[in-house]
């Protein structure tokens, strides 16, 4: 619920918030289309950080799909390794290629 209140302040015209570090806030990938539904209108974010949340496969590809939207204007997205297979490498290399701009920080969990 707290994400879906966050996304939805995103969205507000006046929202100017550049960076958002989400560490460790238990996030699943049922959150990513909230998510990339606010990073469709909002303008200013250009910095987001999922370290140590499991976002898994289904996350990453909800991610990955929007965030290669032109109206998109993230630049760095951070996130843990561990929990995601091949496939999902592969999501995030197809959206680096369609979108040359971002930044893609892929982190080894150390716990």
């Amino acid at each position: 619920m707290g994400l879906k209140l966050l996304c939805e302040g995103l969205k507000q015209p006046d929202c100017h918030l550049k960076d958002l570090a989400l560490w460790t806030c238990h996030l699943s990938g049922a959150c990513c289309q909230d998510l990339c539904n606010a990073l469709y209108t909002n303008e200013h974010l250009r910095d987001l950080d999922f370290s140590d949340n499991a976002l898994g496969d289904e996350g990453m590809r909800v991610l990955c799909e929007g965030l290669k939207c032109p109206c998109c204007k993230l630049q760095t997205l951070c996130l843990d390794t561990d929990p995601l297979r091949e496939d999902a490498f592969r999501k995030m290399e197809v959206l680096k290629m369609s979108k040359p701009g971002i930044t893609c920080c892929l982190r080894e969990c150390l716990i």
